[in-house]
């Protein structure tokens, strides 16, 4: 301020010696207050955040000075209608966890009055209000059409979607599975001992899991249900080294090689999330997110043009293979809740919750956009009591992709070469028998159905199994431990056909992308059973219907022991 007041007053002493005003003029004019007034924000008020980062990447580039002087010409990626829609998604749903978290501080303060007690959650709620981020990418160009980075700009400047550094929760386990499938597991492995601690410098670590007690799943099962055990358990098997690489590869920074890294515990940012999900929309490349597409002068004249850039993260096979499963998450995992919320295009995506629900991520792709938000205070705490992603960070991604993707096609993503099928049980991840059609099971409600646990999976070629299911050689027997897995579907990709809230999967009568025929299995003498057999039937229990996962940021102290051991 004070070199502008200095600059107009040399201004102005000019038109006083040019005669150009006289001195009344020049006197008033001098004493008059600066005032600001931005005319472009005056006139597009939507988009302030996305504007703000434009501003500092051509200050960056081409220096305060020059920026200042005026004259240039920024081209930006923004899609207006589509800012807006992101705006509206995140101030709808900051306003409904609002309300929630009035309600909850109403019933706690009426508690803590009961028992004599002040409330102590009501510190700094008017100074750090609830604050949220929505990045929106072309997952092909790395276009960020839509960029939300907090409630209200002018109160806060503080750009959460590229600045924020916050750990992601099982946001992060899908950079674990990939790097699995990249080291030839298949959705099909089996993870085992997960009931077995981990030996860690803290001591023995076993992680907190909600939603299941089984010693075993398949990595399809695992990714689907946010099992926290299994995570940790394959962040073992594949290498704690080997995953922190293929997380940077993927851009998403440095990361502690932990244990708890499988749960989230390094920390990251909005739109190094949303750039890194889209490799797997993407063919495995990570585009690099890309806001200002050229800059001239003022006489037309190309000053910076931008050209698109991606890296390769993993294989086009593992992007594929994790979109599968990513799209079970949505389907029927811990991100149903777009469904529920009616998103009906083909989509894939995962949640994540920190410790304490002091961060809610929920980042998710179809065959054209890629969108991660992020839900918090700037200093981390509770949101809501048992405040899962599902119910505080899905809610705005659906509002916003119903928006944004409401006139896309329901297209999926083609299968690679390199690409083939399997008729597997879902139980055991092993060529399936005919006592796996027709399998004894405990439904939610208690009560014991039949089921088929057949279902047709993908494999990379030559991981796909050569061996036939163990655990029902025949029909009827061992059956009951298959409780754990619900519902089987026929494909483990896109949203499935008979489901009248979502749009017909890919099959071999819609025209997308259709695997090929069911193998032929004929039934086979049971096989020698194998060692550890007795473990792993006896190690799977009832299995919760998939809630969200609340990780554990850092390995606890070791447990003490109980009876049993």
């Amino acid at each position: 301020m004070e070199r502008a007041t200095l600059r107009r007053n040399v201004v102005l002493q000019a038109m006083l010696d040019n005669g150009a005003i006289d001195r009344d003029a020049w006197k008033k004019a001098r004493a008059a207050k600066i005032a600001l007034h931005d005319t472009l924000r005056a006139s597009e008020p939507h988009g302030q955040y996305f504007k703000e980062q434009v501003r500092r990447e051509v200050v960056d580039r081409f220096g305060w000075q020059r920026v200042y002087q005026g004259g240039l010409r920024v081209f930006s990626t923004i899609d207006m209608p589509t800012q807006i829609a992101a705006e509206k998604a995140i101030a709808d749903q900051l306003k409904a966890i609002e309300e929630k978290r009035a309600a909850w501080k109403k019933r706690r303060a009426a508690a803590a009055q009961k028992k004599g007690k002040a409330p102590d959650e009501m510190r700094a709620d008017d100074e750090d209000p609830l604050q949220a981020a929505l990045v929106s990418i072309d997952p092909q160009s790395g276009h960020v059409d839509a960029m939300v980075g907090g409630r209200d700009f002018e109160t806060s400047r503080f750009n959460r979607a590229v600045q924020a550094h916050r750990q992601p929760g099982s946001a992060f386990k899908p950079f674990v599975y990939a790097t699995a499938l990249e080291a030839g597991f298949s959705p099909a492995s089996v993870v085992d001992h997960l009931d077995e601690p981990i030996a860690t410098l803290q001591g023995a670590y076993v992680p907190e899991d909600e939603h299941s007690s089984s010693s075993s799943m398949t990595l399809r099962t695992a990714l689907r249900t946010s099992s926290n055990r299994a995570a940790v358990r394959l962040l073992q098997e594949v290498g704690i080294g080997r995953t922190v690489e293929y997380a940077k590869a993927m851009g998403v920074g440095d990361v502690p090689p932990v244990p708890s890294l499988a749960l989230g515990s390094g920390e990251v940012t909005p739109q190094s999330m949303t750039a890194a999900y889209a490799a797997f929309a993407n063919h495995g490349l990570v585009p690099q997110p890309m806001l200002v597409r050229r800059v001239e002068d003022q006489d037309g004249r190309l000053l910076y043009q931008a050209h698109e850039s991606s890296t390769r993260a993993v294989s086009d096979i593992t992007a594929f293979l994790m979109s599968t499963m990513l799209a079970d998450v949505v389907n029927a995992g811990t991100g149903n809740k777009a469904r529920q919320l009616g998103f009906r295009l083909p989509a894939a995506g995962k949640t994540g919750t920190t410790n304490d629900f002091k961060d809610a991520w929920f980042v998710g792709y179809t065959t054209t956009r890629v969108a991660g938000v992020w839900v918090g205070f700037d200093e981390p705490r509770t949101i809501l009591p048992n405040g899962f992603a599902a119910d505080v960070a899905v809610p705005a991604w659906a509002a916003f992709m119903k928006t944004a993707t409401h006139d896309d096609k329901p297209d999926w993503f083609v299968p690679p070469r390199g690409v083939t099928t399997a008729n597997v049980c879902r139980l055991s991840g092993l060529l399936a028998t005919e006592g796996c059609q027709d399998v004894e099971v405990e439904a939610r409600d208690g009560h014991l159905e039949r089921r088929s646990m057949i279902y047709t999976e993908y494999f990379a070629r030559g991981t796909e199994p050569t061996t036939y299911c163990d655990l029902h050689p025949t029909r009827g027997i061992m059956t009951r431990v298959a409780g754990l897995f619900g519902v089987a579907q026929d494909k483990p990709a896109p949203p499935r056909a008979e489901d009248p809230a979502v749009a017909p999967a890919p099959t071999a009568t819609s025209g997308i992308a259709a695997p090929p025929p069911p193998l032929d299995i004929a039934p086979q003498p049971p096989p020698k059973k194998k060692r550890g057999f007795w473990s792993r039937v006896f190690g799977i229990g009832r299995d919760a219907e998939p809630k969200e996962d609340n990780e554990q940021a850092e390995p606890p102290p070791p447990p003490k022991k109980k009876g049993g051991g």
